[in-house]
């Protein structure tokens, strides 16, 4: 159940009356940014089934916090802006299977912090810092080889490749290898190596005297 798209219009009765009909088959519950206070934690509280519930951007404090301390299947809980503080830190540690945690921007602090990390090693606690984790995957290195051309040379009526235009790199004055070789204006340009194409199009006029 989730009331963020009518966030602006639900306040607690709104809240307290389409909740006590579900009370008993809701699992996952969103009161973000709607104006709840800790006075619909009443209800909240006999969501027994509830496994996430979600009050970021709400005016619930500690007292509501309280109220869900018999929530023994709640494991994903988000305290994003809200007013809660340190106070909630032994009902938060007494949530038997309470596995992930958003506090970033509420009102608890560094030491209340601590004592969750101390009190529940095993909890996922995001504080909206940067990840200092191993990543999850790592790109591998980029390895540039000579072992193919850079592109696909044009064909000839026949099929065959076309030759390059030029019989000496442009910009080494080598023979051109022909499995380098790049269209410019309309034309086959050949180079000796993977290099020097690179160089080549950082300043085509500098090499255009080497292509007539």
């Amino acid at each position: 159940m989730d009331f963020a798209a009518p966030a602006d219009d639900i306040g607690n009765q709104d809240a307290l009356g389409l909740l006590w009909p579900l009370e008993h088959h809701v699992a996952e519950f969103s009161l973000a940014r709607t104006h709840v206070t800790d006075g619909a934690m009443d209800v909240v509280g006999n969501l027994l089934r509830l496994t996430r519930l979600d009050l970021g951007g709400t005016a619930v404090g500690d007292a509501g916090i309280a109220r869900l301390s018999g929530l023994d299947s709640l494991t994903e809980l988000i305290l994003v802006g809200t007013q809660v503080t340190d106070a909630s830190v032994e009902t938060l540690l007494a949530l038997p299977a309470l596995k992930r945690l958003w506090t970033w921007e509420s009102g608890l602090t560094e030491q209340g912090v601590a004592r969750l990390r101390a009190g529940r090693p095993d909890l996922v606690l995001d504080r909206g810092d940067l990840a200092t984790g191993e990543p999850l995957e790592v790109e591998p290195d980029l390895v540039f080889t000579g072992d193919a051309p850079l592109l696909d040379a044009p064909a000839d009526a026949a099929g065959g490749p076309l030759a390059a235009a030029n019989p000496a790199c442009p910009v080494s004055g080598q023979p051109v290898d022909p499995r380098y070789a790049v269209l410019f204006e309309g034309r086959l340009v050949g180079f000796c190596c993977p290099n020097c194409p690179g160089k080549f199009w950082a300043d085509p006029e500098a090499f255009r005297d080497k292509l007539e």
